[in-house]
């Protein structure tokens, strides 16, 4: 028996009508209290029938009565006003720091529907790859997806400290700190710390103020990046490193180190020079940047603006100086959806919550709505359970919900995992 579990069955008031105390006091929860997961008991504020008397207090829960002594309760003010004990094996009698009884004792052992205790430690020690997954196709999708809308708010709301580090960093600049942001998109998981490292170094001012085409914008993030060191028989390239040495002497810029950049094991067409030149022409060609996407009110003005290319050099080349056969190099339909769905949508959330503007807040999550399901290994297990993913709300909230719930095996907080119990 694990604690967590007694809790719940306290908490949503799932234990057995009629219990009586050690002393044969009859209980009745009027209500259970709020949950406390730091120190100090385990439920505040609870209204409790003992007898003919209400009382009003704490309760503290434990697997074990013995537990009050080893976890030092007895010698802590903090529970000398308990009023309840509830266990679930009694096997010591409690007294408080101030030698008062510490409440009256239930003791649930052998009163919990052994089916119920069977389907929690059935789910718990499940070796699937998510512990309900037998059950999810007995229950009310209503259930489901309420509990991905859930996971929707809590990974934005995660995700929210990732603004207001780039907040921090930019002083409050929300078109400098959405720039860094973004670049992280364009430099996918393999390149994406050199990418925000690159847009460290080069201001989006510097951008806008020194920048007046898209050849310009390549040779500084191409240049800045180390990509153009060296002496080119190639023209356009020669061009690219000239132009980058002017705007370094001007700007005292001092590149990166190309060993940053990571090419090994990637489809030549996210090799980091194309997606650097990529950027660069999204950034001189969206200003101002976040502003204006911010004012955008559909997904398909927003992939509109965001379809950029890249120098038609890159429509023959995917690394300088080697020539390949022709590919569009354009912000296409994947890339644009993934920097809405990790860049876009949680800075507007970021920007409708420090603002309280809740309107800004619901057109984040409609955003969502409108994209299409990501299809990946992720995705495409829940489906294989039965589930239908229909828009990236849904699998963003499946992304959050595995991560955060199933693979931490969580279900008692998960309004899934309860419906689960709740059949019993």
């Amino acid at each position: 028996m694990q604690e967590e579990f007694l809790c719940y069955l306290w908490q949503f008031k799932l234990i057995p009508i009629g219990l009586k105390t050690l002393d044969q006091e009859e209980i009745e929860v009027i209500l259970p209290g709020q949950r406390n997961r730091d120190s100090g008991p385990d439920f505040f504020n609870a209204r409790v029938r003992i007898g003919p008397t209400i009382w009003a207090g704490n309760v503290e829960i434990h697997v074990r009565s013995s537990d009050w002594f080893r976890h030092g309760h007895h010698s802590d003010s903090m529970y000398d006003s308990i009023i309840l004990h509830l266990v679930w094996e009694h096997d010591l009698g409690v007294t408080a720091g101030n030698g008062l009884p510490t409440g009256r004792i239930i003791e649930l052992k052998d009163k919990i529907d052994s089916k119920l205790i069977n389907e929690y430690e059935r789910m718990i020690s499940s070796v699937g790859m998510i512990p309900c997954q037998n059950q999810l196709v007995e229950l009310n999708p209503l259930v489901f997806y309420k509990m991905c809308e859930r996971s929707i708010v809590e990974r934005l709301i995660e995700k929210r400290k990732d603004v207001d580090r780039y907040l921090e960093a930019t002083k409050g600049d929300w078109e400098e700190a959405f720039y860094r942001s973004l670049s992280r998109s364009f430099g996918l998981r393999v390149n994406a710390d050199a990418m925000e490292q690159l847009a460290q170094t080069i201001p989006l001012r510097l951008v806008w103020r020194s920048i007046s085409n898209v050849q310009q914008a390549e040779a500084l993030f191409l240049g800045q990046a180390g990509l153009l060191l060296g002496n080119w028989d190639d023209r356009w390239l020669s061009d690219l490193h000239n132009e980058y040495l002017y705007l370094a002497r001007l700007h005292h810029l001092k590149p990166l180190n190309p060993m940053v950049w990571k090419f090994a094991r990637m489809r030549p067409i996210s090799f980091p020079t194309i997606r650097i030149a990529l950027f660069a022409s999204m950034v001189f060609s969206i200003q101002p940047l976040f502003s204006r996407l911010i004012g955008l009110t559909s997904v398909e003005e927003v992939a509109q603006v965001m379809r950029v290319s890249a120098s038609s050099y890159w429509n023959y080349h995917y690394y300088p100086d080697r020539e390949s056969t022709f590919h569009n190099v354009i912000v296409g339909q994947q890339l644009s959806e993934l920097i809405i769905i990790n860049t876009l949508v949680p800075f507007l959330f970021a920007h409708g919550q420090i603002n309280g503007d809740q309107a800004m807040i619901n057109r984040s999550i409609a955003i969502l709505e409108e994209l299409p399901a990501e299809d990946n290994a992720m995705v495409r297990k829940w489906i294989s359970f039965g589930v239908k993913c229909e828009s990236a709300l849904t699998s963003q909230g499946l992304l959050w919900l595995d991560k955060t719930y199933c693979s931490m095996f969580r279900c008692l907080e998960c309004s899934i995992g309860h419906a689960v119990l709740k059949r019993v």
